[in-house]
């Protein structure tokens, strides 16, 4: 169920495939991959002095927050999903969090209207909100709109071609998915991962923040600042037939399986759009491909 396939190996792109109609021209829904460019986003604000640090109260941002529980969440909490806030993420219901944020008219409203219910840093618990709350608080500490700051901080220096992001009536941003953008776009913000906060030889982001986004949380040895970690140990293993044969791997992960695979010892970006599966296995496209590369530096 493919629509779009695309291999960048040492900057070069050697596969491009595009599938049931889909071509080049055309920007799909990213889904959750959009939360790892939020993460990347947050680093540049602390790269600039507009977020003091990462172990920030959000609570110095979402003054909403000071005379609750919530005031004990920090900025690193959030990024990496152990906020405790209270987690309705049914996509069926109509009635749960995710579904009036999704399909509100007032996000910002409904997001900070989420209460606490755990003591932040405790449990690892993936939850949109989190990415909501941390989009709110960014343009709060930029004093930019999100669509803003992502365009002038990271699609231009990243020479990306025109992109959309979804809002609400009031001009509120979903940060927690719904950047549309075209794939080799998304094989850019790999690059950028891959290597160390620079982008065609220019720095767009510290290689601290860099380090600091794919280090393992203590709650999750497979999620680091909103991107995915290739952890076989600790994975999904419902959705794979065996280990992944490149552990060091990182990767965005959106709904419908979405997803960036970022191999930095392979100097490899692996790029895949379309529709769900199921008989989508998480460790099968990148595991052939690190095959196949070492298969050619036996020979």
């Amino acid at each position: 169920n493919s629509l779009g396939f695309m291999v960048v190996h040492h900057g070069k792109i050697v596969t491009e495939n595009y599938f049931n109609g889909w071509n080049n021209q055309l920007a799909g829904d990213s889904e959750s991959m959009a939360k790892s460019v939020l993460s990347l986003l947050i680093g540049i604000a602390i790269d600039e002095g507009k977020i003091s640090s990462i172990n920030d109260s959000a609570s110095k941002y979402i003054t909403e927050w000071k005379n609750d529980d919530r005031r004990r969440i920090k900025i690193k909490h959030l990024i990496q999903m152990t906020s405790g806030l209270r987690n309705s993420s049914s996509t069926i219901s109509p009635f749960s969090d995710l579904a009036k944020i999704h399909l509100g008219f007032n996000v910002k409203d409904l997001a900070l209207s989420i209460p606490s219910e755990i003591s932040p840093g405790r449990v690892f618990d993936y939850n949109n909100v989190n990415s909501e709350i941390l989009g709110i608080l960014l343009e709060r500490a930029t004093s930019m709109k999100y669509s803003d700051y992502l365009s002038e901080k990271l699609w231009k220096p990243l020479g990306a071609s025109d992109a959309e992001v979804s809002v609400d009536n009031t001009g509120t941003a979903r940060t927690y998915c719904c950047l549309f953008a075209k794939m080799v776009d998304w094989s850019k913000v790999g690059e950028l991962i891959l290597h160390n906060g620079e982008f065609n030889g220019k720095r767009v982001v510290s290689k601290d923040w860099i380090a600091k986004m794919i280090t393992p949380s203590r709650n999750a040895n497979h999620y680091g600042y909103h991107v995915w970690l290739a952890n076989s140990k600790l994975f999904r293993k419902a959705r794979m037939t065996e280990n992944f044969v490149d552990e060091s791997m990182i990767f965005f992960d959106g709904r419908s399986k979405q997803r960036v695979f970022i191999l930095p010892k392979w100097d490899l970006v692996i790029v895949r759009v379309g529709d769900t599966s199921d008989t989508w296995k998480e460790n099968i496209v990148p595991n052939i491909l690190v095959r196949d590369l070492q298969k050619n530096l036996n020979h």
